[in-house]
């Protein structure tokens, strides 16, 4: 089972979405930015690391949420979601074809890649709380 992080970034009541580019698996689907875990490293610092690389940001963590298991085809993966918020930087594409900013009423909208869409269908109660609370105070 390959342990693999995603962040669910916030920025005032928003979600970042990001467009996984072509010939990469599962290519132009949408997605949480993040990635593998590193043998012995702590799922925190793999996901600090992973948003650092694909988007050149510092990230805060504030909230884990319920892990994902999700088999593809050629590979089982546990998927650990984060919710977080970025501390430095902007947002600079290094590994993502597309980014957008998704607000609660669309987070069904994309085409997201099948491990994402779990995160999104078991967290939902949780997202929009999170989401809402932002709202009342950015």
């Amino acid at each position: 089972m390959i342990r693999v992080t995603c962040a669910i970034i916030i920025r005032k009541n928003k979600i970042l979405a990001t467009k996984r580019t072509h010939g990469d698996h599962p290519e132009g689907l949408w997605e949480f930015p993040g990635g593998k875990a590193e043998p012995g490293e702590s799922l925190e610092n793999c996901i600090i690391r992973e948003i650092h690389e694909e988007l050149d940001v510092h990230i805060k963590i504030i909230q884990a949420l319920t892990a994902v298991i999700h088999h593809y085809p050629e590979k089982s993966i546990t998927l650990f979601p984060f919710i977080c918020r970025i501390v430095a930087g902007n947002i600079h594409l290094t590994e993502h074809a597309d980014s957008r900013w998704l607000g609660s009423n669309e987070l069904f909208l994309p085409e997201w890649a099948a491990a994402d869409l779990q995160v999104v269908k078991n967290n939902i109660d949780s997202l929009n709380t999170f989401l809402r609370k932002k709202k009342a105070n950015p």
